[in-house]
């Protein structure tokens, strides 16, 4: 295993080098995903496995409030946004008991965006990521199915989890 830091927009590699990528939480926090989405393409061998997941598009009204908290939180301290960070983690663990009863998840809907997750570490670190990198994009099932469409790729597979999508590259 070798571990490589490199841009993804022109990465360190070879056209055509691997058999299998898989990108999980990282398309969505480049400048442009379906550029980032192509780039990875050029990297597989025919026959090769994408296999991604981006973050949802939501309801305009909470792209709006998501936008708006981004517009300040992606300008603080590191230091200060992690701390401000931990008030996420108790209203999470809040927001996952919610998601466990149907009377109670209308509110989950007032928080979009704090991660519900079991682990209070991650619901940290998944909070901490969505407020602090420079870019963030929200997509739809239809968008990233057309971006393997649109470069080669056949057996696209719509995941369970949203937007999870994979498909196999068509031989040259």
């Amino acid at each position: 295993v070798h571990f490589v830091q490199g841009n993804l927009m022109q990465p360190p590699f070879a056209p055509a080098t691997f058999d299998f990528i898989y990108s999980m939480g990282v398309l969505h926090h480049t400048p442009d995903a379906r550029a980032a989405h192509a780039s990875l393409a050029r990297l597989l061998k025919p026959g090769g496995t994408l296999a991604v997941w981006v973050y949802v598009r939501h309801a305009a009204w909470k792209e709006a409030i998501n936008s708006s908290l981004r517009a300040v939180t992606t300008r603080l301290p590191v230091p200060l946004l992690y701390r401000l960070c931990y008030l996420g983690v108790p209203l999470g663990w809040v927001k996952l008991k919610c998601a466990e009863r149907p009377e109670l998840q209308w509110l989950n809907r007032l928080t979009p965006f704090v991660a519900a997750r079991p682990r209070w570490q991650d619901r940290l670190t998944d909070t901490f990521d969505w407020y602090s990198a420079p870019y963030q994009s929200h997509h739809t099932v239809e968008e990233v199915t057309e971006w393997f469409k649109q470069t080669g790729f056949g057996d696209i597979r719509v995941l369970p989890f949203p937007v999870s999508v994979s498909g196999v590259k068509r031989e040259a």
